[in-house]
Order: structure tokens, then C-alpha cells, then sequence
């Protein structure tokens, strides 16, 4: 049981399993699954710059 364990394991943590399946995703499905922290990330920035700004302006 514990061998069966550490191979799911190594199986979930293997980069070469990983590689595979992005590889065989579509471009379109990675785009929109992407674009989601794609937009997080420029909101973030957007508001710690206005932030910054602001305190810059007082």
C-alpha cells in the first residue's frame, strides 16, 4: 500500500508526465486558463502603483 503511494507521488511530481500533458493541451484552453492570474496580476500592480502614487502626490 505504501509502495503504491510514494509511485502516485513521484508520478504527480514527475516533470516529464507534466511536460506531456501541457503539450498535449489546446493553445486556445492554456490561453483562457492563463488569462485569468494574467489579469490578477495587472490589477495587483495597477493598485500598488495608484497606491504608490498617492503617496508620492501628499
Amino acid at each position: 500500500m505504501r509502495a503504491q503511494a510514494n509511485r502516485h507521488i513521484a508520478e504527480a511530481l514527475d516533470p516529464g508526465i507534466w511536460s506531456d500533458w501541457f503539450a498535449q493541451l489546446d493553445r486556445g484552453f492554456v490561453f483562457l486558463l492563463v488569462l485569468p492570474f494574467v489579469v490578477a496580476v495587472v490589477g495587483l500592480w495597477a493598485a500598488y502603483r495608484d497606491e504608490d502614487d498617492d503617496r508620492d502626490g501628499d
